[in-house]
């Protein structure tokens, strides 16, 4: 016959409180020299009580203090129990290669490949200018054939032997800015890449190169006034403009500065990217 075991000692006799109040005497079939108790003892008191050859619930009280059992959890899945399937609904998503496109067909400007990964400038339909990491773009084959069919590289080379032939370039400038995406409570400026043309030894040419690259060239203070110029806002930093853009103020940042150390720590991102 098995028997349904104590939590607490294991045991498999069954108990029943004895109230604080209302002190029952143990059975009188057991010859017990009587003792007389005004209040009840330090320890658990027990009483043991058989009725119909059942065993009573446990019940048990320290110094009149109710210990109460975990409430039983009806609505939790059984041990045992498949998990419900929801259904989750999708459509279709495609995906082609087309030299000199990405993947949701903006024009590739300029590409660069580096590792195992890559970026291209892209232009949509209305004229403006991104840019695209490998991934954002398709992946890397898209980059791959764009440059594969004449699309002009990112160059990140030479631009510092450029400086001694600077006043012979003529008329130079930039023809298109395309900047990434964005984290506007990051202390660092997005990766900003520019056409930057001019007209060494009376030819026009168009070269591609990131912020810090040109700034070998010009510098960076006025690289990122000519930036500014072409974004159409002189009179801001370039912080000030993609704050403006991204719907931020920079008391804002800072504040979110302070609230994440973790962030604050990190080294400022003052000169180019």
């Amino acid at each position: 016959m098995s028997y349904t075991t104590c939590p607490h000692c294991r045991s498999v006799r069954g108990y029943e409180r004895i109230s604080g109040g209302n002190i029952e005497q143990p059975d009188t079939t057991i010859n017990q020299p009587s003792t007389t108790t005004n209040q009840p003892s330090r320890r658990t008191i027990w009483q043991r009580s058989f009725t119909g050859g059942r065993i009573p619930q446990l019940n048990i009280q320290r110094e009149d203090t109710r210990i109460n059992q975990p409430p039983t959890t009806t609505n939790l899945p059984s041990q045992g129990r498949r998990p419900q399937r929801m259904p989750i609904p999708s459509r279709r998503v495609v995906r082609s290669i087309r030299p000199g496109y990405t993947s949701n067909g903006e024009r590739v400007v300029s590409a660069q490949v580096y590792g195992t990964t890559g970026r291209c400038v892209t232009q949509d339909e209305a004229g403006n200018y991104y840019l695209r990491t490998a991934a954002e773009a398709g992946g890397r084959p898209v980059i791959e054939a764009a440059l594969s069919h004449g699309v002009s590289r990112i160059a990140s080379e030479g631009w510092k032997l450029l400086r001694p032939n600077l006043a012979d370039m003529g008329e130079y400038g930039i023809e298109w800015v395309a900047a990434a995406e964005w984290d506007k409570f990051s202390r660092r400026l997005p990766n900003i890449v520019i056409g930057f043309f001019h007209h060494y030894q009376r030819q026009y040419r168009l070269v591609a190169g990131s912020r810090s690259s040109v700034a070998e060239l010009l510098g960076i203070r006025v690289i990122d006034r000519m930036i500014a110029e072409a974004l159409g806002q002189d009179d801001l930093t370039l912080e000030e403009i993609f704050e403006n853009a991204y719907g931020v103020t920079h008391r804002e940042r800072e504040r979110h500065w302070e609230n994440n150390p973790c962030i604050r720590c990190r080294p400022g991102r003052t000169a180019r990217r």
